[in-house]
């Protein structure tokens, strides 16, 4: 039967990719036994009858299941209830082809059942490709980060690990179905922007199911703008296809069993996803390791997202250097094209690089915003990997969360020393700390090359245990300097208004701005007019107009220095991914990229600079009534389960800032009480608001010590109840030392 199922190209180039969400009923459990065979998997109605036995003493159980478990929680109770649903459940076993599950990246796994049929299936499988993440409840998708290499396996309506709580109980009776997503709206929701941008795969569903039907429809607004979906389900027929193909829903007349054979036939083990770098025997990450090294899977994963690998033989997408010079500097094709020029710093890094012991080194690079910092870093990673110096070289941009685990593996590997070069290094100063230690303790020889802006370095540094062997200053451009970026500007075709002004000249003028950034510098000088004017013109000839809200949305977030995810751009704006591709990347190519985050694992946007979406959100928010309108926007739809959008309210809240920008104090509680009612950390808005009301002209002593209270009740209780994230972890231990600030 499987050589018979028949499913679109393109949903199987998406599972290959692993890119596709796999979505599970009770039918995907369907012949699942206990060891011993006693027990067995039930069907909704099998479930009723048993539980009607167990609590009503047989009667109703022809009723639906919701309503019998109504009639059952009522006699009893919710924990009874759930207890012994737990019991018919837990022992319950995975068959053979579930294992087949785990040997194919997947996007998302998420399921209505109860079992831990997908959990044990991955944990019986040696050679899976991903580690499980169980998300039950709002906050546990916070983990993924942590995870590595994770699938998110979303229980939206509970599981059998999790039965003693009543906060999150299990989906089952009619009251519970109304009033599900309490606890889970974030999940909800983080699924729910997936489905928006990946293809989902309903297994083991009868589609007329009412709940999945209201999942189902409610991902369908705007659904031509989406992917296609399919069904499996062996029931199908012409009628389903028709009506279903409506709703770009392929139906495929299929068992699970037979659908995970099917594409374990189609799609060769090589060719999956594995977030492998040895898929080329000759590939370049394979000759730095020692003959027959294989890396672990989590090694993989580290390396193909958050690490990345620096050799000259990178795949890199066509250079344009008016963007470059414009600001985008986050790309390797400009430093392999060679359209930056020789800072002096460089060539100093580079000729203290080698150390003579094993010992673990720091070489820091100041500067400030705007000043060349990430350009710099990639030169030096890109002349390390270079033939003539010959280095193991890998580089981060974003957070270095889970290199710690892999340093020793990596080193035990290849023998080498090895070199990380990490832009934007405060940006988890944790993590870099815990590297740094770790390596330090291990006699772990790497060197981290990082980057950090002078004023950051300088308030943080004293919490921090990491001392720098070599420290450097990005100062201004020097005469040289100006010299050969005048002549790079001239040999591409860049140098706008400078065009009409001789080589001397054209150098006289960048070296008159010489104390401003380089940034800046190179706009007016090739432009001809002033930085904020230049940027505010480009915002305002961006059509169409949805493209102009768009590009505004994305400044409004990168500003803040946080990765822009698309599901989120796509609930404040309704674009998704796939209409960004295809409607607004040529209105948007000189001023958006996007990319995909490892963290989120999801796509991202960022603007050429963070320094430039200041500028853009600023312009367009002249007044404090627009810019706190926009902020409020931004805050009710941040999901805080991510660490990026949790970063971001964590910026936008801040008390002191809150107090400066806001003069009517009236909306600075608008934006407050935006933050509370979108689930924002409550202890974290409440320490932030005894902050603004201590900061604020117009602010109370006596209504900042009742947000102290307020906060540190709350703090108190998440503690007591569950593990906090970053957000309650500070706010915990803010109020402390509230009063002092």
């Amino acid at each position: 039967m499987a050589e018979s199922i028949s499913l679109s190209p393109r949903i199987i180039d998406q599972i290959k990719e692993g890119k596709a969400i796999l979505f599970l009923g009770a039918g995907a459990s369907y012949g699942c036994t206990s060891l011993n065979g006693e027990r067995k998997a039930l069907t909704g109605a099998q479930l009723g009858v048993a539980i009607s036995d167990k609590f009503l003493g047989g009667k109703r159980n022809l009723e639906a299941l919701a309503k019998i478990a109504d009639y059952a929680t009522s006699d009893s109770s919710v924990l009874d209830v759930q207890g012994f649903i737990k019991q018919i459940f837990e022992s319950i076993e995975p068959q053979e082809f579930h294992k087949l599950i785990p040997l194919f990246k997947w996007k998302a796994i998420v399921t209505t059942n109860y079992d831990r049929v997908v959990e044990k299936a991955c944990e019986q499988t040696p050679a899976r490709i991903q580690n499980p993440l169980v998300i039950i409840q709002d906050g546990d998708l916070r983990a993924i980060e942590d995870t590595v290499n994770a699938v998110p396996i979303f229980k939206i309506h509970g599981c059998i690990s999790r039965v003693a709580d009543t906060n999150i109980p299990l989906i089952i009776a009619n009251e519970q179905y109304a009033k599900y997503q309490n606890g889970r709206s974030r999940l909800i929701t983080a699924f729910k922007e997936m489905a928006k941008d990946h293809p989902v795969i309903f297994c083991g569903y009868e589609i007329a199911d009412p709940h999945i039907a209201q999942i189902l429809f409610s991902l369908e607004n705007g659904f031509q703008d989406r992917p296609s979906y399919a069904a499996i389900n062996p029931r199908f027929d012409d009628l389903d296809r028709r009506y279903w193909g409506k709703f770009k829903m392929e139906t495929v007349p299929a068992t699970f069993e037979e659908f995970l054979i099917h594409i374990d036939q189609q799609i060769d083990s090589k060719s999956r996803l594995l977030g492998s770098i040895l898929s080329r025997p000759a590939g370049a990450m394979s000759r730095w390791l020692k003959t027959n090294a294989m890396p672990s899977h989590n090694l993989q994963a580290v390396i193909s997202g958050r690490l990345i690998h620096v050799h000259h033989e990178m795949l890199i997408e066509n250079p344009n250097p008016m963007n470059f010079y414009r600001g985008d500097s986050a790309t390797w094709a400009p430093i392999k094209s060679g359209y930056d020029f020789d800072r002096n710093i460089t060539s100093q890094i580079l000729a203290n690089i080698r150390s003579p012991n094993t010992d673990p080194k720091l070489v820091l690079i100041k500067g400030h915003a705007g000043a060349g910092k990430s350009v710099t870093l990639r030169r030096v990673a890109w002349e390390l990997s270079g033939s003539s110096i010959n280095c193991f070289c890998f580089f981060c941009d974003t957070s270095l969360k889970g290199v710690r685990d892999i340093l020793d593996e990596l080193y035990e590997l290849s023998g080498e020393r090895i070199f990380i070069v990490v832009d934007n290094g405060l940006f988890d100063a944790v993590a870099l700390n815990e590297c740094y230690v770790a390596a330090k303790k291990k006699q772990i020889p790497v060197t981290f090359i990082v980057a950090v802006r002078s004023n950051e370095w300088n308030s943080t540094n004293g919490m921090m245990k990491l001392i720098a062997a070599e420290e450097y200053s990005l100062g201004d451009l020097s005469h040289d300097e100006a010299d050969m970026l005048c002549t790079l500007l001239e040999e591409h075709g860049c140098l706008g208004e400078l065009k009409h002004l001789a080589h001397k000249d054209r150098v006289d003028t960048l070296m008159s701005n010489h104390e401003r950034q380089l940034l800046v510098t190179l706009h007016e000088a090739t432009l001809g007019a002033d930085l904020r004017k230049i940027l505010r013109d480009e915002y305002r000839n961006i059509s169409p107009l949805e493209a102009q809200i768009l590009y505004l949305d994305i400044c409004s977030l990168h500003r803040l220095n946080v990765p822009v995810r698309a599901g989120l751009v796509s609930r404040m704006s309704g674009t998704n991914f796939i209409q960004f591709e295809e409607r607004f990347f040529s209105p948007l190519e000189k001023v958006v990229s996007a990319y995909s985050d490892w963290r989120s694992k999801d796509f991202a946007y960022k603007t050429r600079h963070t320094e430039i979406a200041q500028i853009v959100f600023d312009e367009a928010f002249p007044s404090p009534a627009d810019k706190a309108n926009q902020l409020v926007r931004i805050l009710s739809v941040l999901n805080s389960d991510y660490s990026s959008d949790s970063e971001a309210a964590s910026k936008i809240l801040k008390g002191r800032v809150i107090a400066d920008d806001f003069a009517d104090r009236s909306l600075a509680e608008r934006i407050f009480e935006s933050a509370e009612q979108a689930g924002i950390d409550q202890g974290f808005v409440f320490q932030q608001r005894a902050l603004f009301e201590l900061k604020h002209p117009g602010g109370s002593a006596i209504r900042a010590l009742k947000f102290i209270r307020l906060a540190t009740r709350t703090s108190e209780f998440h503690s007591s109840y569950k593990g906090g994230s970053s957000q309650r972890s500070s706010a915990s231990q803010g109020h402390r030392t509230i009063i002092s600030s």
